[in-house]
């Protein structure tokens, strides 16, 4: 929990955009991941990685109720007032490519593109720090 609760509530916490829901939502996934051990896979999986992964889909549920279950592409139209990247539309609001794509009035393939100049971007600024 040390190690890994501080990575996993500040993703949980910019999914969710509601410290409340994010703290409820890591406990959801430690519980989870308590209960579901026998789940892990193990051999060529780390811990952080199925953590992660657990971590993201109970933020995804809380933000689906919270909706009123509503679509990931209605959670991005009902959403905050701000511009979202390409890479938070997929990976932290749980759009399709395709979904994120139509919002954004691009097409599949210069999405893809953005997504993968934001990476760059990301491991460009990394590997300066």
């Amino acid at each position: 929990y040390d190690k890994y609760s501080p990575a996993l509530y500040g993703m949980i916490c910019r999914m969710t955009n509601n410290k409340h829901v994010a703290e409820e939502c890591l406990t959801a996934t430690f519980l989870k991941s308590w209960n579901e051990i026998a789940a892990f896979p193990g051999l060529g999986t780390s811990l952080f990685i199925w953590l992660l992964k657990l971590a993201r889909q109970s933020a995804l549920e809380a933000i689906a109720q919270e909706e009123g279950k509503i679509s990931g592409t209605q959670i991005y139209v009902n959403g905050h007032d701000r511009h979202y990247s390409a890479f938070e539309l997929v990976y932290f609001k749980g759009l399709s490519a395709m979904q994120a794509a139509e919002l954004s009035g691009i097409t599949i393939i210069e999405f893809r593109a953005n997504i993968r100049i934001e990476l760059q971007n990301m491991k460009c600024k990394k590997e300066k720090a």
